[in-house]
């Protein structure tokens, strides 16, 4: 009886494990060494009340799609002290330059998160820098103005 249970617990745990899915950073690009390009930084957010927040640690990459814009994916974000940290991405930014020195620029974006749209934070104004060790960009969630400056994690 106990080898059941432990067998069955073994097969609870591997079916959690397959149905949380993949890594929100599983699609973004790669540096030469092949590995994630993965920048770690803060998130500070105008709170519209004289008031600020700030998550640090936050982690961004991104992806370059075949449309010539990226994905931006950020790793457990929140933007309010109360909120829960979610994985949110932020597709079709338009981007300028090449890839050692990109300038974003997006209006009317929809974020993704938690498997679907949140069109009540439609994100505008978003720009933005990315070189090889760099990632910066500001814009506005919903009606909340957010900056987000991250270096590349080492």
């Amino acid at each position: 009886m106990r080898e059941m249970r432990i067998l069955f617990s073994l097969l609870f745990a591997a079916m959690l494990f397959v149905s949380c899915g993949g890594d929100i950073f599983e699609d973004v690009t790669l540096d030469e060494e092949g590995t994630a390009k993965i920048f770690v930084g803060n998130v500070v957010v105008d709170q519209n009340d004289g008031t600020t927040f700030t998550k640090e640690s936050v982690e961004a990459a991104y992806a370059l799609n075949d449309d010539g814009t990226m994905t931006i994916f950020m790793k457990k974000v929140k933007f309010a002290s109360l909120m829960p940290a979610i994985n949110m991405e932020i597709p079709r930014v338009a981007i300028s330059g090449d890839e050692s020195n990109m300038t974003l620029s997006g209006d009317n974006i929809v974020p993704i998160a938690m498997g679907g749209e949140f069109k009540k934070f439609t994100i505008t104004d978003l720009e933005g820098h990315v070189t090889q060790d760099m990632f910066n960009m500001s814009f506005t969630c919903g009606e909340y103005p957010v900056t987000y400056s991250g270096n590349i994690e080492e």
